[in-house]
């Protein structure tokens, strides 16, 4: 005969655990979202415009990229790379399974910018990139004037 503790004991040690179910993937890779940004610069018309392009997409299990999910931020940083110094963004949210963007922003003369995106799916970790950086040289314009009579040479 089992008293009410021995039940109790029992009982607690009948209950089983049972782990969430997890999507089976029989292919040879874990999915993944893959994601890669680069910066460039040019000056134009007397600015200097700073362009980031990102992309990212997503690959199942067997190495296909294929229409799922995917979403995250594409960001230009300036200064020292963080996101206190964000100059500007542009988030995504797609089912296509693949995104490509490009942002501008104006650079400041000795400054320097990153381009960084993120990007995940909810069935995968989030992956990250950040672009090198790009430096806006300094410009330096020199005004002369001949008071009285001379010249300049060079």
């Amino acid at each position: 005969m089992i008293g009410g503790i021995g039940l109790a004991v029992l009982a607690i040690l009948s209950v089983q655990y049972v782990p969430k179910p997890v999507d089976f993937c029989p292919g040879f890779l874990a999915p993944r979202v893959y994601v890669a940004v680069g910066i460039a610069g040019d000056n134009g018309f007397g600015v200097f415009n700073v362009s980031s392009y990102g992309s990212a997409y997503y690959q199942d299990c067997f190495g296909n990229r294929v229409p799922h999910n995917i979403f995250g931020v594409h960001t230009i940083l300036a200064e020292n790379g963080t996101f206190g110094t964000q100059r500007t963004n542009e988030g995504f949210n797609t089912p296509a399974g693949n995104w490509n963007g490009f942002i501008n922003t104006i650079g400041v003369p000795s400054w320097c910018y990153y381009g960084f995106i993120s990007g995940a799916a909810s069935d995968v970790d989030t992956q990250e990139m950040q672009s090198g950086e790009l430096c806006v040289p300094l410009v330096c314009r020199l005004s002369t004037s001949i008071i009285g009579q001379g010249t300049i040479n060079g």
